[in-house]
């Protein structure tokens, strides 16, 4: 081996080490696929604060929305901070693998990135993508809805079909749908009534959340809303 070869294999295992500090290597191609961090702190459920290799970035996860505990103009919202509490359960301090799909920042400049619990193969299957991957445990386990932003879409037909599950067997916060949206203290056993139209509706019907706030008028139960001349909806 000549020096110039030489010199070129020194300072490629350089890199190889240094690099690998904070990034998993594929060990075939040699290409970056996700890198290492450690979780320093919670900001809510799909949001996080991580070391990674001394630097510290915040992350929000790819495909999945929590309902907002820490907005600084929306309240809390319904099964804010059930999320917000299992994600620091799972996942403070713990050391996890951040895997990025095509955007690196968005536009608030926090990592884009998919959470693994433990380190992904090259190309994980379902069921590793189920068992191991955070952002589709939180859909996975009602404490999150499936949310899409083009071009980060690599796990979206998944996703999909884990909130279909959840919603079918009622999980998180799909017991109770009517109140996905609005604020925490907003118990679904009230009644909303639309003075315009006359026409009341429940927490278990479609339209429970269509009456525009102008119109808007709460009964704390149907006799309530009967007595005051409304008739329940259709919808």
């Amino acid at each position: 081996m000549n020096f110039k070869k030489m010199m070129a294999y020194l300072l490629s295992a350089v890199l190889i080490i240094s690099i690998s500090n904070s990034y998993v290597v594929d060990s075939e191609t040699g290409q970056v696929s996700c890198e290492k961090a450690k979780v320093i702190k919670v900001v809510d459920g799909d949001t996080i604060k991580v070391n990674i290799n001394g630097n510290k970035k915040t992350v929000r996860m790819i495909g999945v929305d929590t309902p907002e505990t820490v907005h600084p103009k929306k309240p809390v919202m319904y099964y804010g901070q059930e999320a917000s509490s299992y994600t620091k359960k799972q996942l403070s301090n713990k050391v996890v693998y951040l895997q990025r799909d095509v955007s690196d920042t968005d536009k608030y400049n926090r990592l884009l990135r998919y959470i693994w619990l433990k380190k992904p193969s090259t190309n994980p299957s379902e069921k590793e993508v189920i068992m191991y991957m955070y952002n589709a445990k939180l859909i996975k386990d009602g404490y999150g809805q499936l949310v899409t932003y083009p071009p980060d879409v690599k796990y979206t037909d998944l996703f999909r079909k884990l909130q279909k599950n959840a919603y079918k067997n009622k999980t998180g916060m799909w017991k109770e749908p009517s109140r996905i949206g609005n604020p925490a203290n907003n118990k679904s056993n009230k009644v909303i009534g639309n003075k315009k139209s006359k026409i009341y509706h429940t927490s278990d019907q479609s339209s429970y959340n269509s009456v525009s706030d102008k119109n808007k008028v709460i009964f704390k139960n149907e006799d309530q809303a009967i007595k005051a001349g409304y008739r329940k909806s259709k919808k």
